[in-house]
């Protein structure tokens, strides 16, 4: 999802080829990994489930308080930190930067997004390193398999497609860029 990226990017002109290209890639990417998903993993639990047991989506009010304490805390955190720290944190000019930012991208919300994204804008990352977290970055949707608990070996399943993908695409585009 880079649906945070999308207003940010589009409030400067200068931008929109950057944007373009992250749409571009990421669309691209999308098709490519979900087919070789579905050629080299034989059993999606995701999509084909065999047994037909309906879900119950009742969840405990300590739980739904949880994640969103946690959510809150990430949040106050980041802001916390502040862009200059982030930027130093992110490995600023480094060919590991795109790795960090893939990482970072797993936060679980919008803020990592929005935060990837205006270093962006500040020249503090590389639109290869932005390109990484964006890709990794899926919003709520980690947490929201783990509150309908969803098999932990699949979620690290997705979190390790998600990661190799952006690292794929991000490490070879971040050599050009120091090259």
């Amino acid at each position: 999802t880079s649906d945070e990226a999308i207003p940010i990017l589009l409030t400067s002109r200068e931008l929109y080829s950057s944007l373009l290209e992250i749409i571009i890639f990421k669309f691209i990417l999308a098709i490519l990994i979900g087919y070789l998903v579905d050629v080299f993993i034989k059993e999606n639990h995701l999509t084909s489930q065999k047994d037909t047991h309906d879900h119950c989506h009742n969840h405990s009010l300590f739980i739904e308080a949880f994640l969103r304490t946690i959510n809150f805390i990430l949040s106050a955190a980041i802001e916390m930190i502040g862009t200059d720290q982030l930027s130093y944190i992110l490995l600023d000019n480094s060919l590991l930067q795109p790795v960090v930012s893939a990482i970072f991208g797993f936060i679980p919300n919008c803020a990592a997004s929005v935060i990837l994204t205006q270093l962006y804008m500040n020249q503090a990352l590389s639109f290869a390193s932005l390109l990484a977290g964006l890709i990794t970055n899926a919003g709520l949707g980690i947490l929201v398999l783990l509150q309908n608990k969803v098999n932990t070996a699949t979620i690290l399943k997705i979190c390790l497609i998600l990661l190799m993908s952006a690292l794929f695409v991000s490490l070879p585009l971040q050599w050009l860029h120091l090259h």
